[in-house]
């Protein structure tokens, strides 16, 4: 097994100054764990990749704290556009599942608050969120945006990552 430890200082993504974060992976023969703490620990993540079936199982916790989810941007290809926006999220995840395949994933995304703005225009949360997983089935409780021209409404009931049944509403001012 191997323990390394990286310290990041000074970097960018896209073009905005990242925070100073901690990376600490874990590698043995059935995973790699990646324990980290970013963005001045904005943004904490504890993530389990098996790297041998059935030897390992998959983990995805994390705490994310008003994480500035423009820093994901250059990541989806939005590079061009990331400092048009503002935006922070918080809220947490605790997943895991027996395999990648995450046919019996269990645990649950909690967002406690999230907004988006671009300009004059944005959307807010309008109350906490929460997607389940229980076995790979999975519910999602109402979750609503709203802002001035804007309303999204999105939550699903016993789908899964196969077959995504999901019942979007959204009138949105497409400039956001």
């Amino acid at each position: 097994s191997m323990l390394t430890q990286v310290d990041i200082r000074d970097s960018l993504i896209g073009d905005k100054i990242v925070d100073d974060s901690v990376i600490n992976i874990f590698l043995n023969k059935n995973y790699v764990d990646f324990d980290n703490q970013l963005m001045d620990q904005k943004l904490k993540i504890k993530f389990r990749l098996p790297l041998t079936p059935n030897q390992a199982t998959f983990i995805f916790d994390s705490e994310f704290n008003e994480f500035d989810v423009t820093y994901l941007f250059p990541l989806i290809g939005a590079g061009s556009i990331q400092n048009e926006y503002q935006g922070l999220i918080s809220g947490r995840t605790s997943l895991s599942a027996s395999d990648l395949t995450l046919k019996d994933l269990n645990g649950d995304i909690f967002i406690k608050s999230f907004y988006l703005q671009r300009g004059t225009s944005y959307i807010n949360l309008q109350e906490s969120s929460q997607l389940i997983a229980q076995d790979g089935t999975l519910n999602l409780r109402n979750l609503v945006l709203k802002g001035p021209d804007n309303l999204i409404e999105i939550s699903g009931e016993k789908f899964n990552l196969d077959k995504l049944n999901l019942q979007i509403n959204a009138n949105s001012d497409l400039r956001l």
